[in-house]
């Protein structure tokens, strides 16, 4: 597969000097300290491949990504239809007597989820800055966490576009029209790229919030109770 992990770490190995001296020279401009500086490294381990790639290659990537990921979710909705199909009363059979209807449930609910991500993915299209949006969230997110100014960020990212020659960043290129320079590059990392992420943050800081916000009433409700009873065996069947 494409994105394997011993491919990916093999390819920041490969550049970790380069890395190294690019986020040297980015603390020593925005004053971030030593720890702070290995992190930002750490943050572009899986970054790194795609910048490394061109668009034909992270397209052909992305193509062959979709299609792996079809089909393992082919195979397991398969293979659960058909234990479902031939082991109904088993299920009955191994589900303590009050949670029968839960188990079922269960295996109906995931039957369900593998079939909405195998329409979602059939109706997914591949695009070639997918992996690198992806990729880009661990450095994102450490600058948010860093409580860094939003648009240095964008500076950060273009310098590193631009170190890693990956498409037009830092080139200006022509249209019949308009000149695309370094403002239309920086405002592409921002809306194609930062802003998800930041999106993306923001509804998972909201969840975890409400989790905590409600840690007590959650873990104290029935159906906690009920999940606690099961795990430890304290049901009756």
């Amino acid at each position: 597969m494409v994105y394997s992990d011993e491919e990916i770490l093999k390819s920041f190995e490969q550049s970790k000097d380069k890395v190294i001296s690019f986020f040297k020279r980015i603390s020593k401009d925005h004053g971030f300290n030593n720890d702070q500086t290995d992190t930002l490294v750490n943050s572009v381990k899986y970054l790194i491949y795609s910048l490394k790639m061109n668009k034909t290659e992270r397209l052909d990537a992305e193509i062959q990504y979709n299609e792996e990921n079809r089909s393992e979710i082919k195979d397991k909705l398969k293979r659960l239809k058909k234990f479902y199909s031939a082991n109904h009363d088993l299920v009955d059979e191994i589900a303590p007597s009050r949670e029968k209807e839960r188990f079922h449930k269960i295996i109906q609910n995931k039957i369900k989820s593998l079939e909405k991500s195998l329409d979602f993915d059939s109706k997914s299209r591949a695009g070639e800055n997918k992996g690198v949006v992806f990729a880009l969230r661990d450095l994102i997110y450490c600058l948010e966490d860093f409580d860094f100014p939003r648009t240095k960020q964008i500076d950060i990212v273009y310098e590193l576009f631009k170190e890693f020659n990956f498409d037009d960043y830092g080139k200006e290129t022509h249209t019949k029209e308009i000149l695309i320079g370094e403002p239309e590059q920086k405002e592409r990392i921002r809306k194609y790229f930062q802003s998800p992420l930041l999106n993306e943050r923001k509804e998972l800081i909201k969840m975890n919030q409400y989790i905590q916000d409600n840690q007590d009433r959650l873990s104290n409700s029935p159906e906690a109770k009920e999940a606690r009873d099961l795990i430890s065996g304290s049901s009756r069947s």
